[in-house]
């Protein structure tokens, strides 16, 4: 058996991709749209699925688009990691790193929803992406301070000149 977090790494790319195949359903339910748009990739929301106050706006950013394809960039972006950093990375790793980058870009979307859900005047959901992202970030820099001080040389006391 494979411990949980070489597992964790395994699935970290696939998790991302169901992710990115998923979003395409908010698509078909016109359900994941952001403020208004006239981009030329800008998508019509029949009137209603409209958010109350936009009801004579049809063109709006496909935020399920850009979800899915920052989800299918982060599929190649962690299984290029994973390969490049093969030496260096410890099991789990993989993982954390997706739960950098899956947090940031949802952080960022955020920014174009129309209707965010609010708690005490904080976006919630870029509240709680934003914890995530930063515990993972601290959680991996502090997983390899141990490989920085082991890859430092230790002083060996020659050339120190002492007087006796």
């Amino acid at each position: 058996g494979l411990r949980f977090p070489v597992w964790a790494d395994i699935i970290a790319p696939g998790l991302a991709l169901g992710q990115a195949i998923g979003r395409w359903g908010n698509f078909f339910n016109q359900e994941l749209y952001g403020s208004p748009s006239n981009l030329p990739w800008a998508i019509t929301i029949d009137p209603i699925y409209r958010i109350p106050g936009y009801e004579n706006v049809a063109r709006y950013h496909p935020l399920f688009l850009y979800e899915s394809i920052w989800n299918l960039a982060n599929v190649f972006f962690l299984l290029w990691i994973s390969r490049r950093f093969e030496n260096r990375l410890q099991p789990g790793d993989v993982f954390i790193i997706y739960l950098i980058t899956y947090p940031l870009g949802r952080f960022l979307l955020e920014y174009l929803r129309l209707d965010p859900v609010l708690v005490g005047g904080l976006n919630f959901n870029q509240t709680v992406m934003l914890v995530i992202c930063v515990a993972a970030g601290l959680g991996l820099f502090v997983r390899h301070l141990s490989d920085r001080k082991a890859a430092q040389p230790v002083p060996t006391g020659e050339g120190i000149h002492t007087e006796e």
